[in-house]
């Protein structure tokens, strides 16, 4: 995080450049998708927003399997039964497995060995945690 030099990566070429108010946005090909604050933050600061991507419906991390991997050409992502291959480039490739296929693909692009097709743990919500309620995405400001 210390330059402030274009740095190439399969995933584009990156820059950090520090905001007026001291935080620093993390450009990709020219254009700031990030924001890093560097204002310290104590971890109950997220524990909200934690147990919302954990048990909220609304959240793809409760409601499916992802496992995603950056690759020298790019990204290979396995959701539920879909495997997605994106380019360096942006080209995507996308196909829905069988079960004999996705346990083929945990093994070849992630190096995980499985007996078995893995599922979606559906447990019981926990108690939510104090404090402000996140917003979904779709209503955030």
């Amino acid at each position: 995080m210390d330059s402030r030099a274009d740095q190439p990566h399969p995933g584009g070429v990156f820059r950090i450049e520090e905001t007026p108010e001291g935080d620093l946005d993390v450009s990709r090909d020219g254009i700031p998708p990030y924001r890093v604050e560097q204002r310290p933050r104590a971890l109950a600061d997220f524990e909200v927003g934690c147990w919302w991507h954990r048990t909220s419906p609304a959240s793809r991390f409760a409601r499916s399997l992802v496992c995603s991997l950056l690759t020298p050409t790019g990204r290979v992502t396995l959701s539920d039964r879909t495997l997605v291959i994106t380019g360096t480039d942006g080209a995507r490739e996308e196909c829905e497995l069988l079960e004999d296929e996705v346990l083929a693909a945990y093994r070849i692009h992630f190096g995980i060995t499985l007996d078995r097709e893995p599922t979606v743990a559906r447990t019981p919500a926990p108690d939510r945690p104090t404090g402000p309620r996140p917003l979904p995405p779709d209503e955030a400001p």
